[in-house]
This record gives structure tokens, C-alpha cells and sequence, in this order.
């Protein structure tokens, strides 16, 4: 589960209640209360589709609909799994995929660019999800 900011601020969701369009992903909002200058966030119970299937019911055309650019990670990598499901294997790049941490950067002195304590915490909760 991805928990955090996403980029850009024009995204269309999905609400379907029809078979035919099946949720790729779900979301939830979180709207923060900045009028009152509160830090806390409300999570909202309802979810929301960003990427769904049109499964081809009604066309005999299967696609898979994006609500937002390629701008947020998480976008590409279902783009990429989208042309392999939609070609049957045909079209598709190997599972593996490889993250590269410059170790360095922790030991960095200068103000900026080393990693803080956060950093880390935020790390290690992306790593257990």
C-alpha cells in the first residue's frame, strides 16, 4: 500500500457500479483541515478508482483507463503491467524490478542533502507494507 502524496492536482477518479468497469487500484482522499491551521488529517472511508479496466462488454475492446498522467511512479509501473495483461504476454517486460539507494547520502554532511531521521522511518514503513 503506497501512503503519501501523489503528484499534480487534476486527477479524475472511476465510480462504477456496472460489471463491465473493474478497479485497477483504489484510493482514499485525505483532505486536510488548512483553514484553521491544523496539521491533522481526516481519512475519508469512501474509495476511489484511478485506474480501471473496461473489461469490453459492450465493444469487444478491452482497455485500461488512467485518470491522471505518468507523473506519480506507481502510474508507469501498472502502465507497464497493463500492456503485458492487455497483449497476453505478448508485449511485456520481466517482473524483476530493482531499486538502487545511494548509501552515501546518509553520510553527507551538508545540510539538504543528508538524510534526516524521517527519511528513514519513511523508508522502513515503505519496505514492511
Amino acid at each position: 500500500m503506497y501512503v503519501g502524496k501523489v503528484p499534480g492536482a487534476s486527477w479524475t477518479v472511476f465510480i462504477s457500479n456496472h460489471s463491465t468497469y473493474v478497479p485497477v487500484c483504489r484510493a482514499r482522499l485525505v483532505r486536510t483541515n488548512s483553514l484553521e491551521g491544523s496539521s491533522g488529517a481526516a481519512l475519508s472511508d469512501t474509495e476511489y478508482s484511478p485506474v480501471i479496466l473496461d473489461r469490453g462488454m459492450h465493444d469487444g475492446v478491452r482497455r485500461i483507463l488512467f485518470g491522471s498522467g505518468f507523473e506519480f511512479w506507481l502510474h508507469v509501473v501498472l502502465f507497464l503491467d497493463a500492456v503485458s495483461f492487455l497483449s497476453h504476454g505478448r508485449l511485456s517486460q520481466p517482473l524483476d524490478r530493482f531499486i538502487l539507494v545511494d548509501v552515501d547520502d546518509v553520510f553527507v554532511g551538508r545540510s539538504g542533502v543528508r538524510l534526516t531521521e524521517a527519511d528513514v522511518m519513511v523508508r522502513l514503513v515503505c519496505y514492511t507494507c
